[in-house]
């Protein structure tokens, strides 16, 4: 949220910093350790679609360009939530058959469902 923040404030004074800030945030965001929980999965897909939003729209040719090669990681990610969102379950649809150790969420559901996955 802070590069949507910074972005949304850029001006021909700040441009060179929020750009620099963009792609460092970019480049953490792609390096982080193994990522386990499901929210943290989702929360790093959305920090890396506004990132694509912002790069492929902003008219600068290299941050378009990163914005391109980073498209598989992105869709990489969003595989890894769909097996999560189809491992969820719904109560309708689980099979008695199989074994469950928990019923979801809720709230996992309805993000998933959202987020359109």
């Amino acid at each position: 949220m802070t590069i949507s923040a910074l972005y949304g404030n850029m001006n021909q004074d700040n441009k060179a910093s929020v750009i620099r800030v963009l792609c460092e945030g970019l480049q953490e965001l792609k390096h982080q350790g193994a990522v386990t929980l499901p929210r943290d999965k989702l929360a790093r897909a959305q920090a890396l679609l506004l990132y694509q939003i912002i790069c492929l729209f902003d008219g600068d040719l290299s941050l378009r360009s990163q914005a391109e090669k980073d498209m598989p990681l992105l869709s990489n990610w969003i595989d890894d939530l769909c097996k999560i969102r189809d491992n969820l379950g719904w109560p309708h649809e689980i099979d008695s058959s199989r074994e469950q150790t928990s019923c979801p969420k809720s709230w996992e559901v309805s993000i998933y469902t959202e987020a359109g996955l």
